[in-house]
């Protein structure tokens, strides 16, 4: 057994400073192009997407045929029809009777009258009084037979379904009408109830309409008759004045009056006309106490409220999130959260409104009745003023000229009441023909419900787009999820990535055609004018680049793990470089399975084993080869301690010796994360270069050996990426072609 000289130091032929090399540490230009190459771009994204074009294209398809059987199956089995009713409504512009002041239509009274009726519509009562109601048609259908438990039906649950998943009413912006809708599995019931809810509405409009004129009649005729009391009292008062002026002998149609007669005449005629001011504003205040304590409110407290612009910006804002919120129910259902959310901030909007509301009618009331009690303390003023003129006065005029003012004021006061007479008829006359009109064209059917003979759900037209956007984002996901999950090195993105500098890629063989037949090994040599010769050549000119080949003469070829190909890119490395006219000895130092006798046809008796325990000299085993300026040396037998024979002196005396007669030695080794001697090797070369194949090594791995390479201070020229496959989104498809297309031109 050779006894092994002491382990010595690292070989270092190389002076510092003249090398090209990829810096090892962090914070170089390597660091940098990995930080930007971890950020996903958009050709990134488009090549993950064409990779995975079939996936996606399948997940499409198939999404497409289920949401066509899901649409049949829905047909088949839970089809909705939807049964739709327009009724047209009439903004109600004719004022109280009693109020004297006309109204005007505004532009917003229509769409606020169609609010009404829609609002009407979906209340509870309504809902309760149809339900509750024996005689009603909807009792009959199989929607409501449903909520019938042991012979009684289960109204609650009823009214949950119809306001929950069945029902709806919505004003149709621009015009008069309101559309009501109901959907159910049957198209009959759906018309039937339609047509219940809206008949029941109808005629509840009616009947309130006609009490409201009828109480409004009852107020205008009790005014009448306290007018007509009023005028009779008059009458007999002015017949007992005349027949006092006659018993006296005075004549009341010619007696000729004094100035003090006159004065008294005009204060008496100005009191009288006081007398009726006030009593008319105390009857019209009195009136509108009992309107208000019977809920009733004047026309004026609602023309003051329409009128108040913050409650009607705060009504406009509730509009707004009504339309919003009917908008996104439609389109995303009641239960979606955004839906929920757009309507808590409705609910929160119309409870500002109905308290804004209420405050404002309350402020409004509140300021009538003050107006109104002014009104009559100031006519009270009045009057108390002219009724102490006039009591001066007839201290100085006699009886006879007393009761000539009083002749003449109570023909005044005939003629005012007579007057009121007159207006009040006017007024019912107004109100007649008011009620009339309402109970004709307030609301009324637009168009009645048809029975429905296709469904409302399902639309193939919604639900096929739906499945097929489902199925391409399912596509699309699954296809970044597996990029994302897949830590493979697939392309030089990944071994920038790690911080390792690429030298070159090497297409996968199967998908070189010129290739086919040549010895891969040697496929530079064999096959010359093939794309994996014309990339490994482009592997060799990268390497010169990469490294300065005068001081570089030493290079260790290995790999992260078995079979990635180092023997492969070894031979044809080398063969590169002895036909780019250097003499390259090609030494197989991979003891444990060696290749290179094979690839060359070669005897393996003895060889590089052998000249490192001195067995045989450097010339006896080095041997020529079919390729110029290639000489290769054999592993020779199995060493006990090839570890040890390494991190001697024995391996740098060997490549001392060989680069005196070579200019360059490559070194064949095993993986080195798997074996101890390329690791005993790495530090003693000039140059390392690692063979990585895609898809076989993780991106872990190769990280694994770049801190390996780094801890033994080796210089890692660089990485070949090895049997790179064409696929799907990727460009050497695309490559091969063009380059026989081209080299053929």
């Amino acid at each position: 057994m050779t006894t092994l000289p002491q382990t010595t130091s690292a070989r270092l032929p190389r002076p510092a400073g003249n090398t090209q090399l990829a810096p090892s540490m962090p914070g170089g230009p390597i660091v940098q192009a990995g930080a930007a190459a971890g950020q996903m771009t958009g050709n990134d994204m488009w090549r993950i997407i064409r990779a995975h074009a079939w996936l996606i294209i399948i997940m499409v398809c198939s999404s497409a045929v289920v949401g066509w059987a899901v649409n049949k199956f829905l047909y088949d089995h839970y089809p909705r029809y939807t049964a739709t009713g327009l009724l047209q409504v009439k903004a109600d512009v004719n004022p109280n009777p009693i109020e004297r002041e006309s109204n005007q239509v505004d532009p917003g009274t229509t769409a606020l009258e169609q609010k009404t009726q829609v609002a009407i519509l979906k209340s509870d009562a309504l809902l309760s009084k149809v339900l509750q109601n024996d005689s009603s048609d909807i009792r009959n259908t199989d929607w409501f037979k449903q909520f019938i438990r042991n012979g009684v039906p289960d109204v609650a649950a009823a009214k949950e379904d119809f306001e929950d998943n069945c029902f709806s009413a919505s004003p149709i912006p621009e015009t008069r009408l309101v559309r009501v809708d109901f959907t159910f599995s049957k198209p009959k019931d759906c018309q039937i109830i339609v047509r219940e809810i809206c008949n029941q509405h109808i005629n509840d409009e009616q009947n309130l309409t006609y009490e409201e004129g009828r109480r409004h009649s009852e107020e205008l005729s009790e005014l009448k008759r306290g007018y007509q009391n009023n005028l009779l009292a008059s009458k007999n008062h002015l017949a007992g004045i005349r027949d006092t002026v006659a018993a006296g002998g005075g004549d009341v149609l010619s007696q000729r009056m004094s100035f003090k007669q006159i004065q008294l005449e005009e204060a008496s005629h100005q009191m009288g006309v006081a007398e009726l001011e006030l009593k008319g504003a105390s009857v019209q205040l009195e009136n509108t106490k009992e309107s208000l304590a019977r809920g009733v409110d004047p026309y004026s407290v609602d023309q003051l409220t329409e009128s108040n612009p913050q409650l009607q910006q705060q009504k406009n804002t509730l509009d707004y999130l009504e339309s919003q919120y009917e908008s996104m129910r439609d389109q995303l259902g009641d239960s979606h959260p955004r839906v929920l959310l757009a309507k808590t901030g409705y609910d929160r909007q119309k409870k500002k409104v109905d308290d804004l509301d209420a405050q404002t009618r309350a402020k409004a009331r509140n300021g009538i009745l003050d107006s109104l009690a002014s009104n009559v303390a100031a006519a009270t003023k009045t009057r108390d003023e002219l009724k102490q003129k006039v009591d001066e006065l007839q201290t100085d005029l006699s009886d006879i000229s007393g009761n000539l003012i009083q002749y003449y004021s109570l023909e005044q006061e005939q003629k005012i009441i007579l007057d009121e007479i007159h207006e009040v008829d006017k007024q019912l006359d107004v109100l007649d023909n008011t009620t009339k009109q309402k109970l004709e064209g307030k609301i009324s059917w637009s168009q009645q419900p048809e029975q429905p003979s296709n469904p409302s759900f399902p639309k193939l037209k919604f639900i096929l787009p739906i499945a097929i956007a489902l199925g391409l984002i399912i596509g699309v996901g699954i296809a970044f999820l597996r990029e994302m999950t897949d830590t493979t090195v697939r392309s030089d993105r990944d071994v920038i990535r790690v911080q390792m500098q690429l030298l070159g890629m090497i297409g996968d063989e199967s998908q070189d055609p010129q290739a086919t037949g040549a010895r891969l090994p040697l496929v530079i040599f064999d096959a010359p004018h093939s794309m994996t010769a014309e990339q490994l050549r482009q592997v060799r000119t990268r390497l010169q680049h990469a490294a300065t080949l005068d001081t570089t003469r030493s290079l260790l070829i290995t790999s992260p793990s078995p079979g990635d190909g180092k023997t492969t890119i070894a031979c044809n490395l080398a063969a590169g470089l002895a036909l780019n006219g250097r003499r390259i000895l090609l030494v197989d130092s991979n003891f444990r399975r060696p290749e290179i006798h094979k690839v060359f046809g070669l005897a393996n008796d003895q060889g590089f084993s052998d000249v490192l325990n001195g067995a045989v000299t450097f010339d006896e085993v080095v041997q020529e080869t079919q390729v110029p300026n290639l000489a290769v040396m054999t592993s020779g037998p199995k060493p006990i301690n090839a570890t040890e024979m390494f991190e001697s002196q024995l391996l740098i005396d060997f490549i001392e010796r060989a680069l005196e007669e070579f200019d360059h030695v490559i070194f064949d080794s095993g993986p080195l994360m798997v074996v101890s001697e390329s690791q005993a090797m790495a530090s003693r070369v000039d140059g390392v270069v690692t063979v990585v194949r895609a898809r076989g090594n993780s991106r872990g791995l190769l990280t694994r050996m770049r801190d390996s390479l780094r801890a033994l201070k080796a210089e890692h020229l660089g990485v070949v990426l090895n049997g790179v496959r064409a696929q799907g989104g990727g460009y050497y498809g695309r490559n091969i072609k063009t380059f026989y297309e081209y080299q053929n031109t």
